[in-house]
C-alpha cells in the first residue's frame, strides 16, 4: 500500500503548528508559577544572610523548587517533541 506524499507533508505541517500551540501554551503556564516558587524560595531561607545556617531538608527543598522550573520546560518541550516525531514515524 503506497501513502500520499503530499498528504504527509500536510499533515506534519499541522504537527508543527500543534507543537507551536504546545510549546506557547506551556511558556503561559510558567509565567503565574514563578511568583509561587520566588515566595517558596523566600518562605524557606534558600538565598540570603541566613543561608547557611538552614537544615539540610530545607537544603535538599530549596534544591527541588529550584529544579521546578527547568523540569516543567522540559516536559513542555518533551510534549511537543515528541508530536512532531509521532508524526514523523506514523
Amino acid at each position: 500500500m503506497q501513502h500520499n506524499k503530499k498528504g504527509q507533508i500536510e499533515h506534519l505541517g499541522f504537527a508543527v503548528i500543534v507543537a507551536a500551540m504546545l510549546f506557547f501554551c506551556g511558556m503561559l503556564f510558567i509565567a503565574p508559577i514563578e511568583g509561587t516558587i520566588d515566595s517558596a524560595r523566600t518562605g524557606l531561607n534558600c538565598t540570603g544572610v541566613g543561608a547557611a545556617a538552614i537544615s539540610d531538608g530545607n537544603k535538599i527543598t530549596c534544591l527541588a523548587v529550584d529544579a521546578a522550573i527547568p523540569y516543567i520546560m522540559i516536559v513542555i518541550l518533551s510534549l511537543a517533541g515528541g508530536y512532531i516525531t509521532s508524526k514523523f514515524i506514523l
